[in-house]
């Protein structure tokens, strides 16, 4: 299976047996509109719905282009819908956790991690790498960095 329905299987094992009230699902599009014709958070929404999360639930983020903005746009998202002390746990690649609980830290909000072990690519691991080391350096996205990434 793609790394995302594995994602998707872990969060949705997690909402069913653990008690929370939402799932975020956080990415836009990242790939030209030839490759992606709508954003991976509406595909992710879709697969939860038909798995039985109800669509009031399942709270779509679709804006974001990086794991910065994955976290921004998802807090903004839970402080729109007036989402009061949430138990957030980030469900991801391991070495992507850490990135997203660096960014969370430095917004100011603790964060549960759920991470997942799965094969990658010596690329992909690499690149997870300098990423972790580029979220130490600037762990809100700020720099020159995330911006010519976005």
């Amino acid at each position: 299976p793609t790394k995302t329905l594995i994602r998707l299987r872990a969060a949705h094992r997690l909402w069913y047996e653990g008690g929370y009230d939402y799932i975020v699902v956080s990415a836009g599009r990242t790939h030209p509109p030839s490759r992606e014709t709508r954003p991976l958070a509406r595909t992710m929404a879709d697969w939860l719905i038909e798995k039985g999360v109800s669509s009031e639930s399942v709270l779509v983020e679709d804006e974001s282009l990086d794991t910065y903005q994955n976290a921004q746009f998802s807090l903004r998202l839970i402080r729109v819908m007036s989402i009061r002390g949430p138990r957030i746990t980030v469900v991801s690649q391991w070495q992507h956790t850490i990135r997203f609980w660096l960014t969370f830290r430095a917004l100011g909000v603790a964060i549960k991690r759920y991470p997942l072990h799965y094969r990658m690519g010596p690329k992909a691991w690499v690149l997870e790498w300098i990423f972790i080391v580029i979220h130490l350096v600037d762990p809100l996205g700020r720099g020159w960095f995330a911006r010519r990434n976005q």
